[in-house]
């Protein structure tokens, strides 16, 4: 009897001891400047020793900390190169299925595709000259092959999750109080006026009378020929 209580106590240790040890090994991204990475396809994760944790179809996208980018880190920026976190190379030295952030829509010009907290594209193909790229917004377009990116993805992901907490904190960033078109008279907003409460009658417009909220106003029709699939094709 007194065995089987000694077994009983050790398996609940060890059971306890194991997920404070794997919290340990597999601590989470640190957020702040620098970069990230992900594993080569976005959704996979990373063991502590680099390998695979993750099946393909895992929703989120699991970071490891052993591939950001520390202080101290030697970053390289030339034709041909490490495919490596931070290190930047033209598109065409890139393998399909690669990570990549700030990259260039014209050669030489810098950086427009994907720099903000948590962006990145992934290089999905190759077709003469050019590459194809998926973004965050379900757009595929073209890129010339000679345009440059950085390998990895840009840190701090939860950026957009942050709670301001209070109105104040909003003010702070120098963001005034929204009023709405249907609350104001019609001397001050094409929805105003009207008896009683009213939906503005008509489809929703700025306080200068242009079509707004979901309006398309791309009009650059010497560049729909390098977007393969539109991001607004993702939603019907």
């Amino acid at each position: 009897m007194k065995k089987c209580s000694i077994c009983v106590v050790v398996t609940v240790s060890l059971s306890m001891a194991l997920p404070v040890l794997a919290a340990k090994h597999s601590q989470s991204v640190r957020m702040g400047c620098g970069l990230m990475t992900f594993d080569t396809v976005p959704g996979w994760g990373l063991r502590p020793n680099g390998t695979s944790a993750l099946g393909p179809t895992h929703g989120a996208v699991v970071i490891a900390k052993r591939g950001n980018i520390e202080a101290g880190d030697t970053v390289v920026a030339g034709e041909k190169t490490d495919v490596k976190p931070g290190n930047a190379m033209p598109l065409a030295s890139m393998p399909v299925g690669t990570i990549i952030h700030n990259v260039e829509m014209k050669p030489g010009k810098g950086g427009q595709i994907a720099r903000s907290a948590g962006a990145y594209v992934q290089l999905v193909g190759r077709d003469r000259g050019m590459v194809i790229v998926r973004l965050n917004s379900g757009e595929q377009r073209y890129l010339r092959a000679d345009c440059m990116g950085t390998v990895g993805a840009v840190s701090n992901p939860d950026n957009q999750n942050q709670n301001f907490g209070k109105a104040g904190r909003t003010r702070w960033k120098g963001r005034r109080p929204l009023t709405r078109g249907v609350a104001k008279n019609p001397v001050d907003h094409p929805h105003g006026g009207g008896e009683g409460k009213t939906s503005g009658g008509r489809h929703p417009v700025t306080p200068w009378g242009k079509p707004t909220k979901g309006k398309r106003t791309r009009s650059n029709k010497a560049t729909d020929k390098f977007i393969m699939r539109s991001r607004h094709q993702r939603k019907k």
